[in-house]
């Protein structure tokens, strides 16, 4: 050791150290001033590059930081028992990552060469590892654990207020324990800041097991009357405050908060929330009905985190939904108007939005609770799913009409969100696919963007398969507009010929109801059909078309006036207008004959014809009445305001709405097919199944409808009568597919 080393080593030890030592313990080392601290680096550093000076300023190093430990941290700790044993420990550890920091400040040039060429622990590690190893290694751990359950129980009882002094403390430990860590300090700041990665297994051998068990024997040991009392609506507040304060000791250990959250749920909010909440009066469901919404808000506020302690909360919710929903189906006035029927439950469910979302914080497990109460209480009225299509077909007319594009899509998103409830998904289907047929064909939608809309929201709640009859009507609709045009094109190139056509072309079975008695078309039109039908099984190989004639709309040129009219009609009375092509005087019985109408039909759109306002031909009888026998001649005085009249009678045969009832024995009849279809594919796969399993699979497999068990059962039965099942010899409650 040469001189130079021996002199900066005394100066260090001697004279330089203590006045640091103390200033630890009372003031702070910066108070000695930064000149002191440049000086002292200067000799260090000039030292460090003499010989192998490097080594021994190292383990002057560790020195000095034991010598702080031996002196001042031990003395302290070691005869220090349970509270005072976690406050001197914490203060201990606070204090010797002030010295580390400081010293650092001299010794830090042996990290740039001598510790990065020996492969030895960094001045700051190693100078925080010392106190693990020369101090805290020291102190059993049974004494730690101990000092630690001793503080929190001082806290519980209310001697201590400040809950974040014990999280400070399992801090400290975690600090303790790491491998590797360094020391900042701020600008202008005096405290010291740790920054590492926390040993938290450290911690979790010494404390949390203890902890955990002490926390359970506490809470269970309390009587029933103190934990009831703060499960009391008006002392909510109190519950809540204890909860937080049990947390913010362990907020910095997140695996040891949702263990206590845990224990908490499990010994105190399970055990009272199951009993409590059903017996006060100021229950679950009667405080909904009380409106003490703070109430249950501040009930949420100590539950939401016990998983077990919501489940007792979210069925008293579902509960009060489904009462008030009871009574809205129930009433007389809406189940006789499906459109206000349809807008009470949208308007419920917008109320019960918002309670959710200021009760509960829109809680997945309330608005899950919301759902399947609306799903409960809707199909308990059998006309819900007809009603709800009725509404849709009211809002496509008229009720989006001056909308914005926003608000279309909230009210398309609530017919979807409604047909999500439906266990009649197939009624809607059907019931949907005939109006939006009638719709399109009679071209009286509003939108035809939101028509598209709708399907793909119904498409994405239902899935393609239960809408595939709904968008392939669409499609045609589409589709037509393009066949007609190629179709024109070819038909018409010289331009000559006097009809403008169109036909709108829709698949068998894709809407039911959508009939009408038949019509013998003029000779012309006739021909442009076959043409047409021809055109079409040229394009479309295998495919034939069947011609609605009762259907549709014809626009007709009066040229047999003074002045020129266009007439808008319906076939029926196309057929019989064309006749005065012909002759000018027919009789009654003349006309019906000759059109091949029946007798309702006839009267029902030939007396249109002779309104005053805008009456085409004369007739032998007054008033509505139409007489075999009298004649029919053509009002050589016609006139009329606007060039353009519509004859359509606004109660026209031809599209008569079939009831409710016979789109439910359609979908009856439908299901029984679906049900056969499931049944057979299952046991095709399986071979050799047991009946609950079958049924069990069947309630999966189906989408579009509830199916009910006694239904499945009735099925299987007849599936078996017709041998595609047979049942196993051996177990009656097993089936064997039949090849």
């Amino acid at each position: 050791m040469n001189d130079e080393l021996r002199e900066t080593l005394t100066y260090i030890k001697e004279d330089l150290a203590p006045k640091i030592f103390e200033q630890v313990e009372n003031g702070n080392p910066a108070d000695l001033g930064c000149d002191v601290f440049m000086n002292a680096y200067g000799l260090v550093y000039k030292t460090h590059e003499i010989d192998d000076n490097s080594h021994f300023l190292y383990e002057e190093y560790t020195n000095l930081a034991r010598t702080y430990t031996e002196k001042t941290s031990k003395p302290k700790l070691l005869c220090s028992e349970g509270r005072n044993l976690v406050v001197n420990l914490h203060k201990s550890w606070k204090k010797h990552k002030i010295l580390v920091y400081w010293l650092q400040k001299i010794f830090c040039i042996l990290d740039l060469y001598h510790v990065k060429n020996n492969g030895l622990s960094r001045i700051v590690p190693l100078g925080l590892q010392l106190f693990k190893t020369e101090l805290f290694d020291l102190i059993s751990k049974s004494k730690i654990r101990a000092a630690l359950i001793e503080q929190i129980q001082y806290e519980r009882e209310g001697n201590g207020s400040n809950a974040s002094y014990m999280r400070k403390c399992l801090s400290c430990l975690s600090e303790i324990a790491a491998r590797d860590a360094s020391l900042t300090k701020r600008k202008n700041q005096k405290k010291i800041i740790w920054e590492g990665i926390p040993n938290y297994e450290f911690s979790k051998e010494i404390f949390e097991e203890s902890y955990l068990q002490g926390v359970k024997l506490y809470y269970t040991s309390k009587p029933i009357g103190w934990m009831s009392s703060l499960l009391i609506p008006k002392n909510f507040q109190e519950a809540i405050k204890i909860f937080e304060e049990e947390s913010e000791r362990i907020r910095s250990y997140e695996n040891l908060q949702n263990k206590l959250l845990n224990i908490i749920a499990e010994e105190i909010v399970k055990r009272v929330a199951l009993s409590l909440a059903d017996i006060l009066e100021t229950g679950k469901i009667r405080m909904f009905d009380q409106d003490k919404r703070d109430e249950v808000k501040m009930m949420f506020e100590v539950f939401k985190n016990y998983e077990t302690a919501l489940q007792s909360i979210t069925p008293g919710f579902k509960l009060y939904i489904e009462k008030k929903g009871l009574e809205i189906i129930s009433d007389e006035k809406l189940q006789q108007d499906p459109i206000e029927y349809t807008r009470a439950i949208l308007k419920y469910e917008a109320e019960t939005d918002k309670l959710t979302d200021y009760l509960f914080s829109n809680h997945f497990a309330f608005q899950k609770s919301s759902s399947s109460a609306f799903c409960n209480f809707i199909n308990k009225f059998s006309c819900s799913a007809p009603y709800v299509v009725d509404y849709s077909d009211y809002m496509m007319k008229k009720g989006l009409l001056g909308l914005s594009d926003r608000e279309i899509d909230i009210r398309l998103s609530e017919i979807a969100m409604i047909f999500v409830w439906l266990y009649d998904k197939d009624i809607f289907i059907n019931l949907y696919a005939r109006l939006l047929a009638k719709r399109l064909l009679d071209r009286t939608s509003i939108s035809n963007d939101a028509e598209k809309i709708l399907i793909e929201k119904l498409k994405i709640e239902g899935g393609y398969a239960i809408v595939n009859k709904i968008y392939s009507i669409y499609q045609d609709i589409s589709l037509s507009e393009v066949i007609t045009a190629e179709f024109n094109q070819n038909y018409n190139q010289d331009g000559l010929h006097e009809i403008q056509f169109s036909a709108q072309i829709l698949k068998s079975g894709c809407c039911p109801g959508i009939s009408s008695e038949a019509c013998l078309l003029p000779y012309k039109i006739q021909a442009l059909a076959k043409e047409f039908s021809l055109f079409y099984k040229n394009k479309y190989s295998g495919r034939s078309i069947t011609w609605a004639t009762g259907l549709g709309t014809v626009e007709i040129r009066s040229l047999f006036l003074n002045k020129s009219y266009n007439f808008i009609v319906n076939p029926y009375q196309a057929v019989i207008l064309l006749m005065f092509n012909n002759g000018n005087t027919y009789s009654v019985r003349e006309l019906r004959e000759n059109s091949k109408l029946s007798e309702n039909t006839f009267k029902a759109n030939f007396i249109k014809f002779f309104s005053p306002k805008s009456k085409i031909f004369n007739k032998e009888s007054r008033g509505k009445t139409l007489n075999d026998e009298e004649l029919i001649t053509i009002n050589e005085n016609f006139a009329a305001a606007t060039v353009r009249i519509i004859y359509i009678p606004k109660k026209a045969v031809r599209a008569s709405k079939p009831s409710h009832n016979e789109e439910v024995i359609i979908a009856i009849s439908e299901r029984k097919q679906i049900l056969d279809a499931i049944i057979v594919k299952i046991a095709k796969a399986r071979i050799v199944m047991k009946h609950q399993e079958l049924v069990s699979e069947v309630l999966e497999e189906v989408k579009s409808f509830k199916p009910q068990l006694s239904m499945i059962k009735a099925q299987i039965e007849s599936l078996i009568e017709r041998e595609f099942l047979a049942r196993d010899i051996n177990d009656l409650s097993a089936y064997h597919y039949v090849p």
